[in-house]
């Protein structure tokens, strides 16, 4: 218990676990001793209530070490519902802070696969009522060269600059993030380190459609889960991909206006068809996908029953 104790005192987690083992053995071993007096004690009430509580106390009292065994069972198993749940709130609350500190949006559209979607999404949510800015995330690779010796073929996303700044949280460690908008190459600040990169350099990036070329590495950014390692503009990203169709899309909601209003805008009314016709199955939703936080945008009219034979 002192190590527990001193453990939970000084946040060492080995002291923690050290501590709780130890109590956990201290326990096992002396509630055989403890299981007869405490029993009989608890039990005595319900020995007054009639025959059963005088055979449950009694059966209680007879075998100690039977008692504590199954006492010993019970706190096995709380212990494991308590460390489940203690467990599950840390990674909702980690995951909130995340949250909190790198989107900006108040709504995130994707695919529940995480596959690319028509950009008629984003051009139908843009200028209506309830929202102010919607930023699509274009996804492709390309080979970036270090200093270090290079990071190989990374993932490299494409995004409109001016609704990057209203969607993303995106803290600049070094330059100005407006360089995305010059056609620069913007990163983390942590992946630049590790490649020995540092601001107004040329970086060589080979694309996998037009080749090699270099881009002026124009700002660098606090870790952003969102934003990735690294970033350019939609029109770098479209100039030198043959990837044009956005696999997430950033909404951000108009201040004042009502959250119904916000979700009806992006959910029913304005990306009902996100897809060309011919790429719509006829039995299926827009794209033959379904939409992440319960959205199902455009999905086909229930099919009539066929009539039976007469």
């Amino acid at each position: 218990m002192l190590a527990l104790a001193q453990g939970l005192s000084n946040g060492t987690l080995p002291l923690v676990g050290l501590g709780a083992v130890l109590a956990f053995i201290g326990v096992a071993t002396l509630s055989p001793f403890v299981a007869r007096p405490v029993t009989s004690l608890l039990g005595a009430p319900f020995a007054r209530l009639g025959v059963p509580g005088r055979l449950g106390r009694g059966n209680a009292v007879r075998s100690p070490r039977r008692t504590s065994a199954t006492a010993a069972a019970l706190m096995v198993g709380l212990a494991l519902v308590s460390a489940v749940s203690v467990l599950g709130a840390s990674l909702k609350k980690s995951v909130e802070a995340i949250v909190q500190s790198s989107l900006g949006a108040d709504y995130v559209l994707s695919t529940e696969r995480f596959e690319p979607f028509g950009p008629q999404v984003a051009d139908a949510l843009r200028g209506k009522p309830g929202i102010a800015a919607v930023a699509s995330f274009t996804q492709g690779s390309a080979a970036i060269k270090g200093r270090t010796g290079g990071a190989g073929r990374v993932s490299i996303q494409g995004v409109d600059p001016v609704a990057l700044a209203q969607t993303l949280r995106l803290t600049a460690v070094d330059g100005d993030l407006a360089a995305l908008a010059r056609g620069e190459l913007v990163m983390s600040a942590d992946v630049a380190k590790s490649q020995g990169l540092r601001v107004g350099q040329q970086v060589p990036v080979t694309w996998a459609r037009t080749g090699a070329t270099s881009l002026r590495l124009g700002a660098t950014y606090a870790t952003n889960q969102f934003a990735g390692g690294y970033l350019v503009s939609k029109a770098v990203f479209d100039a030198n991909t043959s990837v044009h169709d956005p696999l997430v899309v950033a909404v951000r909601a108009a201040p004042g206006a009502p959250a119904a209003s916000r979700r009806s805008t992006a959910a029913r009314r304005h990306i009902d068809r996100p897809c060309a016709p011919r790429h719509r199955p006829a039995r299926h939703g827009p794209c033959g996908r379904r939409w992440r936080h319960g959205w199902q945008p455009g999905a086909p009219p229930a099919r009539r029953a066929r009539p039976g034979p007469r």
